[in-house]
C-alpha cells in the first residue's frame, strides 16, 4: 500500500482537489481540511495547517526547518 502511494507522490498522480478539479471531477478545489487553500500535493502532504500538527510531532525539531522549506516538486 506504501508502495502505491509513494508512486503516486512521484507521478504527480494523487488526487488532490486541484487535480480532480482540473480534470472536471469536483467543482472543489479547496483543501477539505482548511478548507482556505487550494488543494495541489505539496498543500496536502506538508504545507496544511492540519497537517503540519502532525509533521511537527513526527519530525524532529532540529529538522523542522529544512522540511517545512523544501520542494520535491
Amino acid at each position: 500500500m506504501g508502495e502505491i502511494l509513494l508512486w503516486k507522490i512521484a507521478r504527480g498522480a494523487l488526487p488532490t482537489n486541484l487535480a480532480r478539479c482540473s480534470r472536471k471531477m469536483t467543482l472543489k478545489f479547496l483543501c477539505p481540511l482548511s478548507k482556505k487553500e487550494p488543494e495541489p500535493m505539496m498543500h496536502c502532504l506538508r504545507d496544511c495547517e492540519e497537517v503540519r500538527r502532525i509533521w511537527r510531532v513526527v519530525v524532529p525539531k532540529l529538522t523542522n526547518v529544512f522540511f517545512f522549506a523544501g520542494t520535491i516538486e
